[in-house]
Order: structure tokens, then C-alpha cells, then sequence
């Protein structure tokens, strides 16, 4: 919560859950790489990131449509899409 000085975050193909508000409030959040295990991001897991631009997930637009997304999970972010490794998904 609240990390400060935390700009940009890479996440290993190990991880698979990103919990609930993980990165809620982190103002210096530019951007994100997911790893291809990740299978769930919990709830406003970045909220109020005002700016985080980019979001990237290293794997395809079909397996990013398989990760459970939780209510809000990048909300009052300044990203518009999930870039993936063969396209880019909108933001919903």
C-alpha cells in the first residue's frame, strides 16, 4: 500500500495471484509486466496508480482473457490497454 518510490514493477512467469489492493496508491507506478502464469489480479490490486500508462502482459490476448480480473483492478490508472505479446486489449 501506498509505495512511494515504486515505478515500475516486473513480474516473474512464477507469479499467478496479484491480491486485493496489492499497489493501491503507489503515485509513482509507471508501468507493470505481468508475467504469462498470472491466472488472477484481485480487486483495486492498482488502484489510484494515476500513473501507470502502461500494462503489460507477457503472454497473448487469449490468455490474458483467461485471467480473472476483481472489481476495479486498475482503477484511477491513466492506462487504456493491456498490451499483449500478439495485440493490445481495452481496459473494462
Amino acid at each position: 500500500f501506498e509505495c512511494i518510490k515504486l515505478s515500475n514493477i516486473i513480474l516473474s512467469d512464477a507469479v499467478t495471484f496479484i491480491g486485493e489492493g496489492a499497489f493501491y496508491e503507489c503515485d509513482k507506478l509507471e508501468k507493470v509486466s505481468l508475467g504469462k502464469g498470472l491466472t488472477s489480479i484481485g480487486s483495486l490490486a492498482f488502484d489510484e496508480c494515476y500513473q501507470l500508462t502502461q500494462i503489460y502482459f507477457r503472454g497473448t490476448c487469449e490468455e490474458w482473457k483467461q485471467v480473472a480480473t476483481g472489481l476495479h483492478w486498475a482503477y484511477y490508472t491513466s492506462a487504456q490497454e493491456v498490451v499483449c505479446t500478439d495485440g493490445a486489449m481495452t481496459l473494462e
